[in-house]
């Protein structure tokens, strides 16, 4: 007996092509998630193709395999680079919380009214990333101040509310805001990013559960092939450092305003 909020997708009605396509996609996001973030635009619309899925199934499961795929970066970046633990627990507490809170706005609020603000906000990461001097790997200031702090709650606090609402894209705002507001390079603004998307996910997906409108086998499926991909990526980004992530930022970030733009313009 299925307990409640556990939900078993039949997979015999998902052909092993589609089968194969999923998990090549969830490869590929854990890749691209592990190194700035969107991964999600790949992983979802391709959860939309399996029969039988709703958006919020879609996005629920998508959480399962994210999870799975964030816990994997985030521990290869733990093991290879220093955390400043004291400031980011906190931040990724507030972040949790505030992602299963907007994992409940998503379920009563319709995702279209936030796209243009979300073509915004990415083309005003695109313009940073494009423009910002780069910053040298081990400059980061310390974050030692009540004020670092303040800023960091906020930042858990916004992302983190969007994350749970929709997540296109949070892990590129959280790269990008860690720099800003924290002060960190691109690398350790990497490892953090991963720390505090681990925690939205999290959040998201504690809120999910007991909806049952989780698929569980293709999820955990799904998860695995994300963690793998994710463990790639992870190792990559260290091996090649700040450009090799910031090359990959801005390719991601126009991928995302193209399809973004496409669909508020109802050309998809």
């Amino acid at each position: 007996m299925i307990p409640r909020g556990f939900v078993v997708l039949d997979l015999v009605s998902v052909t092993p092509e589609l089968f194969i396509v999923l998990l090549l996609a969830a490869f590929c996001a854990g890749c691209i998630d592990s190194v700035v973030g969107g991964g999600g635009m790949i992983q979802l619309p391709a959860l939309l193709m399996a029969p039988g899925f709703s958006p919020v199934a879609a996005l629920s499961t998508n959480k399962v395999a994210s999870s799975m795929g964030t816990l994997t970066s985030a521990s290869t970046y733990i093991r290879s680079l220093k955390i400043p633990w004291k400031i980011l627990l906190p931040v990724a507490f507030v972040a949790f919380c505030a992602s299963a809170a907007g994992a409940y706005c998503a379920t009563i609020l319709p995702a279209h009214i936030f796209r243009p603000a979300i073509v915004v906000v990415l083309a005003a990461i695109l313009v940073f990333s494009v423009l910002q001097p780069r910053i040298p790997r081990g400059q980061s200031r310390a974050l030692t101040t009540s004020s670092f702090l303040v800023r960091g709650f906020a930042l858990g606090l916004i992302l983190g509310g969007y994350d749970g609402i929709l997540g296109a894209g949070t892990g590129a705002m959280m790269l990008v805001a860690l720099q800003v507001a924290m002060g960190y390079d691109m690398l350790h603004a990497t490892a953090a990013a991963k720390v505090l998307n681990t925690a939205t996910n999290l959040g998201a997906l504690l809120y999910f559960i007991p909806l049952g409108s989780i698929h569980w086998l293709l999820g955990i499926a799904m998860g695995c092939a994300n963690m793998a991909g994710s463990w790639v990526g992870a190792r990559t980004a260290i091996h090649l450092g700040e450009r090799f992530i910031r090359r990959v930022l801005v390719i991601v970030m126009t991928l995302m305003l193209l399809r973004l733009s496409a669909q508020i313009l109802g050309w998809v």
